[in-house]
């Protein structure tokens, strides 16, 4: 499903990020060759996602994305 909506929008794998609470959205983030970032509120416990990234407050969405993101200039 990631590389479809890739593919479709025309972003790049290095821009993406797949922002889960489960280990399947994990999976699917890293198989696609996209960085992941884990809830720690989500569905499963966060200590076994093995995202990226965890974060525990929507606050540090934005400097999540920002590191693991690539940014053109």
């Amino acid at each position: 499903m990631i590389r479809a909506a890739l593919d479709e929008t025309g972003v790049t794998a290095r821009r993406a990020v797949m922002i889960g609470d489960t280990r399947f959205d994990v999976d699917m983030a890293h198989a696609a060759g996209v960085a992941s970032i884990g809830v720690a509120w989500g569905y499963q416990p966060a200590a076994g996602l093995s995202a990226d990234r965890i974060i525990h407050d929507w606050a540090e969405l934005a400097p999540a994305l920002d590191d693991l993101t690539e940014t053109t200039s």
